[in-house]
């Protein structure tokens, strides 16, 4: 019921806000830069970052001149990697593998982009609160927070190929705040969340 009301709030603010309707749609894709720190029993696993996918769309409205409020969707993967020794019977080396560990995510944020127009191109910073939902896992955990929540701050870029259609890109940081697991004799938390990604979108009010 919590989480029903919560999505129920970002999706009024997206599709109108102050009366105004949706500005434009950008969808992107691009890659998670992400590291955990996952801590049991004394020993610290998969602590090394990994590299995953991030995809989603951009909603755009309230567009003023200068600064416009914006909602990205995204699904990404957050998690870490770990080096493994194969041995043989005799407990000789075989070789090294890397294992990954990650979490699938819907993230959802709402934030103030403040952008400075130089012809074609618009260059911008963000600022806003996000949202996480966990839709699953390379691994099973008991007591696992399905849901965490954070700050994202970024810059980017956009491109206007003409008054409909647009190129961005942008390199964001996601920080979370709660720990994905919190027990006495475990605990993972999110350390690292950078998010770089490229989109095409569209205007419906030029």
């Amino acid at each position: 019921m919590r989480k029903s009301s919560i999505l129920l709030i970002f999706i009024i603010l997206v599709f109108r806000l102050d009366g105004q309707v949706i500005n434009n749609i950008n969808l992107f894709s691009g890659i998670s830069f992400s590291k955990i720190t996952w801590n049991t029993n004394g020993l610290t696993l998969y602590e090394r970052p990994i590299i995953g996918y991030s995809t989603g769309l951009k909603i755009g409205y309230l567009e003023h001149n200068y600064w416009t409020c914006n909602t990205k969707i995204r699904f990404y993967q957050l998690g870490g990697s770990d080096k493994v020794t194969l041995v043989d019977a005799n407990g000789n080396n075989i070789e090294d593998i890397t294992t990954r560990f990650y979490f699938n995510e819907l993230g959802i944020n709402a934030t103030i982009q403040v952008k400075y127009p130089i012809n074609k191109f618009i260059p911008f910073i963000y600022l806003g609160p996000r949202l996480d939902f966990l839709l699953s896992s390379s691994q099973s955990f008991k007591d696992i927070e399905k849901n965490n929540y954070g700050l994202d701050f970024g810059i980017g870029l956009s491109y206007h190929l003409t008054d409909k259609v647009f190129l961005t890109s942008d390199i964001g940081y996601s920080l979370l705040i709660r720990k994905i697991v919190n027990k006495t004799n475990c605990t993972l938390n999110p350390d690292i969340n950078m998010l770089i990604e490229v989109g095409i979108g569209c205007n419906f009010l030029k």
